[in-house]
């Protein structure tokens, strides 16, 4: 009986449900690029979305108003009073998205059903292919927009920084021709100033160990002069220490010859401090354009030929004062006093080559000072030219990287992202419900489920007993006897008696 209630039931309601229709298409979700699994993370990168994440772009308010605001919506827009908010409830009870086979989040690519299901035919179909041109132009366009944007921003600070380029290089080529600075065959800026400092410094150090030298030399001279009791022996000595012929015989003439040869060094000396502007100008252009340059050559010879005319005149006048000395001096005739006055030439000749030294010294430490404070005053200059050559070294670097991220961008330009294709077309509406042999079916099992809840239910609550032992369990007392059910059968009566006798017998 339940059964046969529920089947009319289901019945009923199939006449009185209204009839539902289902449009739906299939759309293709594909990326370029492939899902990759994380090792580190157990994340996967790259695929395309979930598909609860495209639900979740489909039910979206941003989605329903771009399908509420296709063309196809247009003649239903009426409908809902033009307010996509009172389409959204609508939208969201009648769509659906159902992937086809096995999809999902570690996937290149799937196909997925777009459906929509309502009791107008025509909402449907318009409904699915509003849907389906939404998805469509939120991902395909989504990607494109970015990377249109990316190359706009690119470019953007790529014609920001060319005419600041220029201008950079422009005043750079304006500071090289104005500032004190020289500049090597790599570009560097040179310190004209600070190199001279270190020739002068160079040029001081060997100053200072000739002075030593020539020091030690006469001091072990006077100590060899002032210790010896016989002044030939003394001579002997020292001509050993110095290296030189100090004979009685040829005295004057050696000690002639040694004033020479230490007034020519002296006068050497004097010569080269004369010729520092001049050789310094010679490092400059060496260092500038290089050795074999026409000019550094043309220095080198000039410099060569002062050398030799210069020493040449010294030597000639240094001669001629030597000769006048001899003229005027009256020869001795002790040879220990000739020895006496030889070895008191060497020594005032020693003493004049340490004096000598030391003024070449004291002047030399006059000119690196003034060199090193002419050198800080250029610092100032090369601290520019070097943030000027940082800054456009920084810039151009810019738009190097700038130039190849363009060209990385325009390379992928057809890459990346996820896109929607339409497989098939959106289908026409059919008919999906009401179903009656569904209906009947469900009704009939409702019934039959009922029935047997209710089965169930009296036989679970019935007060009676079904055997002895439920007795003994329930009373707590033995059962003695009990007199068996019996059920009778009536039998025909028999001919001759009466109808209204009955017979029972036992089964």
């Amino acid at each position: 009986m339940p059964a046969i209630v529920g089947a009319a039931g289901g019945f009923l309601m199939f006449k009185k449900t209204p009839e539902t229709f289902r449009a739906s298409t299939r759309l293709i979700v594909e990326s370029d690029r492939p899902a990759i699994l994380d090792s580190m993370t157990g994340d996967v990168i790259g695929g395309v979305p979930s598909v609860d994440i495209l639900r979740s772009h489909l039910y979206s308010d941003r989605f329903v108003k771009m399908a509420f605001d296709n063309p196809v919506m247009i003649p239903l827009q009426e409908r809902f009073g033009g307010d996509p908010s009172r389409y959204n409830s609508t939208a969201r009870g009648g769509l659906s998205l159902v992937v086809e086979g096995a999809g999902g989040r570690a996937a290149q690519s799937f196909v997925a059903v777009l459906s929509f299901e309502h009791s107008d035919a025509e909402l449907c179909e318009a409904s699915v292919k509003a849907f389906s041109d939404a998805m469509q132009t939120f991902f395909n366009e989504r990607q494109k927009s970015s990377r249109t944007e990316l190359l706009q921003l690119i470019s953007v600070a790529i014609e920001q920084l060319h005419p600041k380029m220029t201008d950079l290089e422009k005043q750079y080529r304006d500071f090289r021709r104005d500032a004190p600075l020289a500049w090597d065959s790599q570009g560097q800026a040179i310190n004209p100033h600070r190199e001279s400092q270190l020739f002068l410094t160079g040029k001081r150090s060997e100053l200072v160990e000739q002075m030593r030298q020539k020091a030690t030399q006469l001091a072990a001279v006077e100590s060899v002069y002032s210790e010896a009791k016989d002044h030939l022996v003394a001579m002997a000595v020292i001509s050993r220490l110095l290296d030189v012929n100090l004979e009685l015989t040829n005295v004057e003439n050696e000690l002639a010859r040694n004033l020479v040869d230490a007034d020519v060094e002296l006068a050497e000396l004097k010569l080269d401090q004369q010729l520092v502007p001049l050789m310094i100008e010679r490092n400059k252009m060496a260092n500038e354009f290089g050795a074999s340059h026409p000019t550094v050559k043309q220095l080198d010879t000039e410099l060569a030929l002062m050398k030799s005319e210069l020493r040449r005149i010294v030597i000639d006048q240094t001669k001629r004062m030597v000769e006048l000395r001899k003229e005027n001096e009256i020869k001795a005739v002790d040879p220990k006093e000739n020895a006496k006055e030889a070895i008191s030439a060497v020594l005032i000749a020693a003493k004049a080559e340490l004096d000598l030294l030391k003024n070449q010294i004291s002047e030399l430490d006059k000119q690196i000072a003034d060199e090193k404070a002419a050198a800080i005053t250029l610092a100032k200059f090369e601290q520019d030219n070097v943030a000027m050559l940082r800054e456009i070294n920084r810039n151009r670097e810019l738009m190097n990287q700038l130039e190849e991220q363009m060209a990385r961008v325009s390379l992928t330009e057809e890459e990346g992202g996820t896109q929607v294709l339409e497989l098939t077309a959106p289908s026409k509406a059919g008919l999906v419900g009401p179903n009656l042999a569904r209906t009947l079916s469900l009704g009939t099992f409702l019934g039959l489920a009922i029935g047997a809840g209710l089965a169930l239910l009296l036989e679970i609550n019935a007060n009676t007993f079904r055997n002895p032992e439920e007795i003994s369990s329930l009373l707590a007392v033995p059962v003695l006897t009990h007199i068996p059910f019996f059920k009778g059968r009536i039998r025909k009566p028999k001919k001759g008696k009466s109808t209204h006798t009955k017979t029972w017998t036992l089964e």
